[in-house]
């Protein structure tokens, strides 16, 4: 694609000097008269350069500039002012007004096509850059964005709120990407009216159903921080978002944490992680962060040793039998899930399955892993076997219907 250059002057045969000087670099051009009419034509168009005159009428150069300055779409466009000016204070207020360079009107060839390559090769990097740091579906900051602002753009003294739609892929199975990113949309503008009340700030959409909010920690003691985050849960449960003839009710957990900027994501995420798994609303970085953290490397670890379990099937039912306390005979087994380990003795597994509990597709595969193993027992033997489940297999309509199929086949 041809790089694009808006040329601003009142004097056709200047705008005309130019393109000649140009035509063989490529470029297209777009012309302006004044400073008003570059400005909606910038807006327009989204040129990689622009060629401003200094001395126009309604509106000059310097004042053009310092509008396209204040437009976020346009506001790093790469402008080059042509004039005929020398005096050290006309150079000082274009600077301040947001020139990038100046070039005199009896400019050398070469000189203006070396200048208008740089300039150019300059915007297309930032352009590159800008998109990466971009959400696509929404147009706001991203994470490369928001790891780049703590970093390097804002105080030390930041705090970070991390927000999580717990029900964004159940809406986008439901209904569909296309509705579940229109709901995303919306979610972001609820975010940014409330946000609307807070000191100084920056919105994120990090990715589907993940959002950031990030601050300087000097507006936010912790009590400050927990009612934001009280408030705007309570708000969003009251909101409807809607889409079409959709109607969306909308769960969020939220984060917060004020940490050093070297860990600041990392403190957020993993303290975000904790309320997810404890099922709380929200959770700020109060107390030992360092033992939060020893506490989740701890709970990974106990997943990993489920998940190679599972690998080497080593999570298997258990029989208990159940006597007649009258005649001592066995009455029926009780199916109790246990996990063997290295040595392949017998290991309670409460820990484990507590911790496996707390993922949402991990503890039902092991609960299903459980029913299809007494049920091929009960084939086999013809034994009476009856399944300890726990309230969270009761409770979930999906592994309710799982059990009644597997129940109807062993009966079948």
């Amino acid at each position: 694609m041809q790089p694009t250059i808006l040329i601003v002057d009142d004097i056709a045969v200047n705008r005309m000097t130019i393109k000649l000087s140009l035509k063989e670099e490529g470029y297209s051009f777009i012309d302006a008269k004044d400073g008003a009419e570059a400005i909606q034509k910038a807006l327009t168009y989204k040129p990689d350069l622009i060629l401003m005159d200094a001395m126009m009428p309604k509106m000059d150069g310097f004042e053009a500039t310092e509008k396209i300055r204040q437009i976020e779409q346009i506001q790093r466009t790469p402008i080059l002012m042509i004039t005929s000016l020398e005096s050290q204070e006309d150079k000082i207020r274009a600077l301040e007004c947001g020139v990038n360079d100046f070039i005199n009107k009896s400019f050398d060839k070469l000189e203006l096509k070396a200048r208008c390559r740089a300039y150019i090769e300059t915007a297309r990097l930032n352009k590159k850059y800008i998109l990466a740091s971009i959400n696509a579906s929404s147009g706001y900051p991203n994470k490369i964005a928001l790891l780049k602002d703590i970093h390097e753009n804002v105080p030390a003294t930041q705090g970070l709120f991390l927000l999580h739609m717990d029900n964004y892929t159940l809406n986008e199975n439901f209904f569909g990407t296309e509705i579940a990113e229109k709901l995303d949309n919306a979610f972001l503008g609820t975010l940014k009216q409330f946000c609307a009340l807070l000191p100084e700030h920056k919105i994120y959409h990090l990715s589907n159903g993940e959002y950031a909010v990030l601050t300087e920690s000097g507006d936010f003691d912790e009590k400050r921080a927990e009612a934001f985050c009280a408030n705007f849960i309570e708000h969003v449960k009251k909101s409807r978002f809607t889409y079409d003839i959709y109607e969306f009710y909308v769960n969020i957990t939220m984060a917060y944490a004020d940490t050093e900027p070297a860990t600041l994501y990392e403190d957020a995420n993993a303290i975000l992680g904790v309320a997810k798994n404890e099922k709380k609303e929200y959770l700020l970085s109060s107390g030992n962060i360092d033992a939060l953290k020893e506490s989740i490397r701890e709970n990974l670890k106990i997943l990993k040793v489920i998940k190679q379990a599972l690998k080497e099937d080593k999570i298997v039912p258990f029989f208990q039998p159940i006597y007649n306390n009258k005649t001592g005979e066995i009455k029926r087994y009780e199916a109790l899930v246990r996990m063997y380990d290295d040595n392949y003795d017998i290991v309670f597994p409460q820990p484990y399955f507590l911790e496996a509990s707390k993922k949402g597709k991990l503890y039902p595969y092991i609960t299903k892993l459980l029913i299809e193993k007494v049920m091929r027992k009960v084939r086999e033997n013809g034994c009476e076997i009856s399944i300890n489940l726990s309230s969270l297999d009761i409770e979930d309509p999906v592994m309710r219907a799982f059990l009644l199929e597997a129940m109807q086949k062993n009966a079948d």
